[in-house]
């Protein structure tokens, strides 16, 4: 068999491959394979930015403009907008929905944020006194709603 024909049936063959993964779900897209553990950093290093329970920011790395809230709860973050302070302005004006880069968790608790309103969608979770970007477990700006439990 020339190699011209055995590449063809092999990408054939490939096609086919994922073709049948995909119809059996097995296919992974971004929104499927995100949420997980969010923790790269305490809390109380330097700068301390949270002064909320929860504190989201529009650039990873708690930088750019910050929102912060002393809840445990927000059903919807559509209605809520990030501001500027004396360490970031990026984002300052932007809804928060769908545009928080990474996140800081200033509680004793778990913090748990969805890429749905309502709690609901993939999830990730900030162990206690931790922040971390939430482009690492493939959620940066799809954030929606969050809990503290």
């Amino acid at each position: 068999m020339s190699r011209g024909k055995l590449s063809r049936r092999m990408a054939t063959a490939a096609a086919v491959a994922a073709a049948g993964l995909a119809l059996a779900g097995v296919a992974t897209s971004p929104a499927a394979a995100a949420g997980g553990k969010v923790q790269g950093w305490k809390v109380s290093t330097s700068p301390y930015r949270c002064t909320g329970d929860v504190c989201l920011y529009y650039s990873p790395g708690a930088e750019g403009a910050i929102w912060a809230k002393t809840s445990f709860t927000d059903y919807n973050l559509s209605d809520n907008r990030f501001w500027s302070d004396q360490y970031g302005s990026a984002g300052s004006g932007q809804s928060v929905n769908d545009n928080a880069a990474s996140q800081e968790n200033n509680t004793a608790y778990t913090l748990y944020t969805y890429t749905g309103a309502n709690m609901t969608g993939s999830v990730a979770w900030t162990p206690a006194w931790y922040g971390g970007n939430l482009g690492a477990v493939g959620m940066r700006n799809t954030v929606s709603s969050y809990e503290v439990r």
